[in-house]
């Protein structure tokens, strides 16, 4: 049975259905945990620099890029144009937990930016939000050097715990975190959103963030 979702007075004065409920289409997400401590330490690299505000463009660039024809995308649309990458760095290093010691950026013997994370804190944990490696870097280890830079400043900066989520279907990924020491710690399926209908109301108008 379909309930009626009424607008508030003076918006539409329309009605609109909530959407089938056996047929919503959703996306698996594991959030994954690795402990800190102990930790091996890679020694410093010129190639992977730390956040500063004129690398803000060359981490959107990575991220796009890195995104491209991603299932992620039906959950973050933000991460498909360079000015919704753009408008994701923004608020990520607006956050006063925000760790540009471990938001780095990798780039390559001509200097083209390659591979890109960030991080903010949350308590004594590190929040890793998007790893991206762009196509033409992939399989030279650039995401296995990034991350593991980004959780050795987390160390460093006395955090215990670093945690990330991933969807279920991107084995490489998994493959790169389990890599790192980071282990599943809970499953979720989240609603991916309804791209011919983004002005419905009701349940696909829960927020999901920018990414």
């Amino acid at each position: 049975m379909e309930h009626p979702i009424r607008f508030p007075p003076g918006e539409t004065g329309a009605e609109c259905p909530l959407p089938d409920w056996e047929k919503l289409r959703t996306i698996k997400r594991y959030r994954m945990e690795c402990q800190l401590a102990g930790t091996r330490q890679l020694p410093p690299c010129p190639q992977i620099k730390a956040y500063r505000p004129e690398l803000l463009e060359a981490h959107a660039e990575v991220l796009v890029n890195a995104f491209v024809n991603s299932p992620d995308l039906g959950l973050f649309p933000g991460l498909g144009s360079t000015f919704g990458c753009q408008a994701i760095m923004e608020a990520i290093v607006a956050q006063s937990s925000f760790l540009p010691g471990a938001t780095l950026l990798a780039v390559d013997e001509r200097q083209n930016p390659v591979a890109s994370i960030q991080a903010m804190s949350q308590r004594q944990e590190g929040l890793i939000m998007n790893v991206g490696v762009v196509p033409s870097a992939r399989g030279q280890g650039w995401g296995k050097k990034i991350l593991q830079a980004s959780l050795d400043s987390m160390a460093r900066d006395g955090l215990a715990f670093a945690s990330l989520e991933v969807s279920g279907g991107n084995q490489s990924a998994l493959n790169l975190y389990r890599g790192a020491g980071f282990r599943k710690t809970r499953v979720q399926y989240l609603p991916l959103q309804d791209l011919e209908r983004p002005d419905r109301p009701g349940f696909w108008d829960l927020p999901l963030d920018l990414w």
